[in-house]
C-alpha cells in the first residue's frame, strides 16, 4: 500500500471568492435584487426526476399541469429526448398554473425552454469553467504510477509528471521506497463536475535525497513549458533512456566478457534488458541515417542528431512503421521494438551514444537545457516561481508532519 497522504483542495476559497464577487455585483445595483425577488415570487418551482417511459405529456399529467399549458405541449420536440434520471425544474405561475420555463440538467449541461412573449425559446446555458487549485503529495511505495493512482490522481497527470522530470530522474531505476513527490494542480469544474484534463502548475520530486522542482510558465499565451528555479527549461536535448526497461544488463566498459563469443572485448554501449516487443524511442530529434541488418547487432538503426551527436539501436525485433533512412524523427518517437536479433542471448536493446564519432558513456554525461526564459521575462517568471515555490514548500511540510505522526 502507498502512504499517500493528502489532497488539499483550494476549491472553497475559489467558491467563496466567486460568491463575494456576485454579492458585490448585486449590492452595486440595489434594485436588481428586488427585481429578481419579484420575478421569482410569481412562480412555484416544481422539481421532477424523469422516469423510464416519461414524456412531456405524462409528466404534466402527473403534476396536474395539463390545463392552460397547451402551447407548451406544442414544443414537445425540444423535450422529446428526455433521459431517465435527469432533473427538470418547472417554473409554474402561482396565478394561473402556467409553465413559463423548464430547466433541464443533462450529463452536467443545463438547457432552458422558456416563453418569451408568445414564442418559446430553447437554448443551452453556457456554464463558466471554474479553475480549482489542489495540492497533492505522497510517498513512493513501489513506483510513481501506482503510488499516484492510489491517491486518485488522474493517470494523465502521472504521465505528465514523469515527462516533466524525465531528464532528472530515471523512473525505472532511480526511484526508491520512501522517495516523495508534491504536485500543485489546477483542475477545472463546470456545473459542479470536473471537466478537462488537470494541469500541473508546479511539482517537486525528492529522489534519494535530491530535490528537483519544476514550474510552469508561458512565454507566450498558450505556449508554456516547465522550468527550474533559474528559468532553465526542464526539457533536455536527450531523453534519460530510450525505453522503459527492467534493468541494465551490461554497462559501458573497455573489457566485457561476451556471452556468445566467450572472449573479453570492449562494450561501448549500454544493454537495456526488456521484454521482446518493448517500444524503443529516439533519444532526441534527428535524421535516420541507417535502417537494416548490421552483422552482430541484428536489426539496427542509426540516428544523427546534429553535427556532434549520433545514437545507435541494436538487436531490434522489428522497425516502427515509416522508419527508413532519411526520415526525420522527434525525441521520444517510437522507432523500433526490443528483440534478440544478431548476436544476443535474450531480448535487450544495445544502445550506443557517439560524440564527434567517438563512443561515450551516456549514463555519465550531463546534457544542456534545450532553452531558457528570455531575460526580458525573468522578472515575471520570478513572481510566478516564488508563488508556486511557496505551495510546494507547504506541501512538503504537510507531508513530513504527517509522516512524523
Amino acid at each position: 500500500m502507498s502512504k499517500m497522504v493528502k489532497k488539499t483542495s483550494m476549491f472553497l476559497p475559489i467558491i467563496l471568492l466567486f460568491q463575494f464577487l456576485v454579492v458585490m455585483e448585486v449590492s452595486a445595483y440595489p434594485g436588481r435584487m428586488e427585481y429578481i425577488l419579484n420575478y421569482l415570487s410569481q412562480f412555484e418551482i416544481q422539481k421532477y426526476r424523469v422516469k423510464d417511459g416519461d414524456t412531456l405529456w405524462t409528466i404534466l399529467k402527473k403534476l396536474n399541469l395539463l390545463k392552460n399549458n397547451a402551447s407548451l405541449l406544442q414544443q414537445k420536440k425540444y423535450l422529446s429526448n428526455l433521459k431517465p434520471g435527469e432533473l427538470l425544474s418547472l417554473y409554474v405561475t402561482t396565478a394561473d398554473r402556467r409553465i413559463e420555463k423548464i430547466v433541464r440538467n443533462v450529463d452536467g449541461d443545463t438547457y432552458v425552454l422558456c416563453k418569451i412573449g408568445p414564442s418559446w425559446n430553447y437554448h443551452k446555458l453556457q456554464q463558466p469553467i471554474l479553475p480549482i487549485k489542489e495540492l497533492v503529495y505522497g510517498v513512493i511505495e513501489d513506483n510513481l504510477y501506482n503510488s499516484s493512482l492510489r491517491l486518485g490522481i488522474n493517470p494523465s497527470v502521472v504521465l505528465d509528471l514523469s515527462d516533466i522530470f524525465s531528464s532528472d530522474v530515471d523512473f525505472n531505476t532511480d526511484l526508491r521506497r520512501g522517495d516523495k513527490f508534491i504536485v500543485y494542480l489546477e483542475k477545472y469544474a463546470k456545473n459542479g463536475k470536473f471537466c478537462k484534463t488537470p494541469h500541473i502548475l508546479a511539482a517537486r520530486m525528492i529522489v534519494q535525497g535530491n530535490v528537483y522542482d519544476a514550474y510552469y510558465f508561458e512565454i507566450k499565451k498558450g505556449a508554456g513549458s516547465y522550468y527550474d528555479k533559474d528559468g532553465q527549461s526542464k526539457e533536455r536535448m536527450f531523453l534519460k533512456a530510450p525505453l522503459h526497461y527492467r534493468r541494465i544488463s551490461s554497462y559501458f566498459t573497455n573489457r566485457r566478457f561476451h556471452p556468445i563469443l566467450k572472449i573479453y572485448r570492449p562494450h561501448y554501449g549500454i544493454d537495456y534488458a526488456a521484454p521482446r516487443g518493448t517500444p524503443v524511442s529516439a533519444l532526441g530529434d534527428g535524421i535516420v541515417k541507417f535502417v537494416g541488418w548490421k552483422r552482430g547487432f541484428g536489426k539496427f538503426i542509426v540516428i544523427k542528431h546534429n553535427s556532434i551527436y549520433k545514437t545507435t539501436y541494436g538487436h531490434l525485433c522489428r522497425f516502427a512503421k515509416g522508419i527508413r533512412a532519411g526520415v526525420r524523427v522527434t525525441k521520444g518517437q517510437v522507432i523500433g521494438y526490443v528483440g534478440a536479433t544478431g548476436l544476443a542471448t535474450g531480448p535487450h536493446l544495445d544502445f550506443r551514444f557517439y560524440k564527434n564519432g567517438k563512443p561515450i558513456n551516456f549514463l555519465k554525461t550531463k546534457w544542456p537545457h534545450s532553452h531558457s526564459i528570455p531575460g526580458r521575462l525573468l522578472a515575471r517568471f520570478r513572481k510566478v516561481q516564488q508563488k508556486y515555490y511557496a505551495m510546494l514548500e507547504k506541501g512538503q511540510k504537510s507531508l513530513l508532519a504527517h509522516l512524523e505522526k
